[in-house]
């Protein structure tokens, strides 16, 4: 009987790929998570989320991120450096999160040289002080609303 000697090599090499992709990121597995932030009540478009895993002794570690859109809601991605590529969700675990709003704008200060302006004055830069937290569960998870409050101005 006659064997299509491609088959075996095509199946060896989708084993190859699944075996390579399981490696990657370190065994992390990641989930979706999405959530809402609100700014005065308002939702904050453009504001930058960015979690920091509690105690994580990583040298380089995973920092999942999301910019809110403009009805409020986010969804957090991850970056991972050494993989190059950019997954969906987060790592499960308890995080401290940062939060800054830079203007629209943001390339004319950047081409100038200047200083960011945070529309939320730095009270939310700095995970260890903002007073936000989070925590990603090991399924899908939608985060309660994160309400910030800045003065008028």
């Amino acid at each position: 009987m006659w064997r299509n000697p491609a088959r075996p090599a095509a199946f060896a090499a989708v084993a190859l790929a699944a075996l390579a992709a399981s490696s990657c990121n370190r065994g992390k597995q990641f989930y979706p998570v999405h959530g809402k932030l609100l700014v005065n009540g308002k939702p904050g478009e453009g504001v930058n989320i960015v979690l920091f895993l509690v105690d994580d002794t990583d040298p380089k570690p995973l920092q999942p991120s999301a910019v809110v859109q403009a009805d409020g809601s986010f969804e957090l991605k991850t970056y991972v450096v050494q993989d190059r590529t950019l997954m969906e969700g987060a790592p499960a675990g308890q995080y401290q999160m940062s939060c800054v709003w830079y203007p629209p704008d943001l390339q004319k200060y950047l081409n100038a040289g200047a200083a960011l302006p945070d529309r939320l004055h730095g009270r939310y830069g700095d995970p260890k002080t903002s007073g936000l937290k989070a925590e990603v569960q090991a399924q899908p998870t939608e985060l309660p609303t994160i309400e910030l409050t800045v003065p008028a101005g």
